[in-house]
């Protein structure tokens, strides 16, 4: 896999974490029904969320913030962070739980590579803490993972 360079990096970044997302086997069986928010356009900007009925559970991946602080006590690193949210589900459903499980393991392994000026650096995944959110009628519920990539001292 090709190092993502930094013209691109923010769409690049959100590229990859939703191919990875895709790519996994074992997660692609559990997501079979579940709409996947993700469409790229020209793969170029991610965009065009697909149509979902109602009653479909769905998984969005959702960009939240960029934090590059230069003269921070934490070496100048570049953290993006991002929101993988679960909806729509039923608030029994085992189903969004192992998804939600596999989720947090595929997020604690991945790296993804960048190149500043021909150097090649790598970007961890950290998980935070996540959260569940029920619709009025409690028959639904939200489950949002937070993850942000840290890029080490740019």
């Amino acid at each position: 896999m090709r190092p993502i360079e930094t013209d691109s990096l923010y769409n690049d970044v959100y590229v990859r974490l939703c191919e990875k997302i895709k790519g996994d086997p074992q997660l692609s069986v559990l997501l079979e029904g579940v709409v996947f928010d993700y469409e790229p356009i020209d793969g170029l900007v991610p965009a065009g969320t697909p149509i979902a009925l109602m009653h479909k559970p769905k998984l969005s991946v959702i960009p939240v913030s960029a934090q590059y602080e230069g003269q921070s006590s934490c070496g100048g690193e570049l953290v993006l962070a991002y929101n993988v949210v679960l909806e729509g589900f039923h608030i029994r459903s085992s189903l969004r739980n192992k998804i939600a499980w596999r989720l947090l393991y595929l997020f604690k392994w991945l790296t993804i590579p960048i190149s500043v000026d021909e150097v090649e650096r790598a970007a961890i995944c950290i998980p935070g803490v996540a959260s569940w959110d029920f619709d009025g009628d409690k028959q639904t519920m939200s489950h949002t993972i937070p993850i942000s990539f840290q890029f080490m001292a740019l």
